[in-house]
């Protein structure tokens, strides 16, 4: 169940006065983008942070690498060239206070996995450590350069095109030769025990496409074998010798008369060819569906494409 639209647990003593006080009208309410009175966290900013807040739990701190207490992160560590931006909106998330029940003061720290929004840029960082992120087919950054976008969800929205493009450069921001391209992991519930890599669709297609070709192939080689069976079934359903008396011809073998080898050929040329046939069809159909561009099961995306 989600949190209230009001919701005023963790509230101080006066503010609480306030609100009962002025309860006959908006003051206080926040109606119309007014003034509201809500409970906000006490930030506990590091003496290198500049702190501009705002006035709904709204914060953006300049300052060094930190995820959470004074002492964390490469700022903890004073470390030079680690400069940070942390944006956050929310801090605490739906469990904000600002006193607790004896109306003391709360102080807070920055919350990676409880504050409600954050965009979080650093110039030196421990991206992935801090929060806590599966590993995935490109690994940990360590003491690199990291932007982190997290909150309930997050769109990044583009009127024209979009990339995302790894290995721009061959030097890191520490300084560092970047070895190798660096490649894109979609990972879905943080769970990194199944990754596979991404098809590539126009060699897939080839691929499938050749399939359809050696499988058609293969019915044309069928279909040419049962025109041979078919003439040799002929041929052995009218066999006859020649007897030793006279060189008169014997009669057929009563093994392969003539309505058995018929039955036979007819079978044949009801059942096997017309399949052959109805099968080359859906061939055919197969490949148009998922392989050409007007197919309704294309099986290549129309707009994204992966290297």
């Amino acid at each position: 169940m989600g949190k209230l639209a009001v919701q005023l647990k963790g509230l101080s003593k006066s503010k609480i006065k306030f609100l009962s006080a002025t309860a006959n009208t908006t003051e206080g309410r926040g109606i119309a983008c007014a003034s509201l009175v809500e409970p906000l966290p006490n930030f506990i900013a590091a003496e290198c942070e500049t702190v501009y807040e705002g006035k709904n739990n709204t914060f953006i701190i300049l300052g060094r690498d930190r995820p959470s207490t004074r002492d964390s992160g490469y700022g903890g560590l004073g470390d030079t060239q680690s400069g940070m931006i942390d944006i956050v909106a929310g801090r605490i998330g739906s469990e904000v206070r600002e006193v607790n029940e004896n109306n003391e003061k709360i102080f807070v720290d920055p919350d990676l996995r409880r504050d409600a929004a954050r965009i979080f840029i650093s110039q030196k960082t421990d991206i992935d450590e801090y929060f806590k992120l599966a590993d995935g087919l490109v690994g940990n950054a360590v003491a690199k350069s990291a932007i982190a976008i997290k909150a309930d969800n997050v769109r990044l929205i583009s009127r024209e095109g979009m990339k995302l493009v790894t290995g721009t450069d061959p030097m890191n921001s520490q300084g560092g030769s970047v070895m190798s391209v660096g490649g894109i992991d979609l990972i879905a519930g943080n769970n990194d025990k199944d990754m596979q890599p991404f098809v590539k669709g126009d060699n897939l297609t080839d691929c499938l496409q050749e399939v359809i070709t050696k499988i058609s192939q293969l019915d044309g080689t069928l279909i040419n074998f049962i025109n041979y069976q078919l003439r040799f079934n002929f041929s052995v359903m009218n066999h006859y010798h020649y007897s030793p008396f006279f060189g008169i011809p014997t009669s057929m073998d009563i093994d392969i008369m003539p309505q058995e080898g018929l039955g036979q050929i007819i079978k044949m040329l009801t059942n096997s060819v017309p399949a052959l046939v109805n099968h080359k069809m859906n061939l055919k159909t197969l490949g148009h569906n998922y392989l050409k561009l007007t197919g309704k099961k294309y099986i290549n995306s129309r707009y994204n494409s992966t290297n």
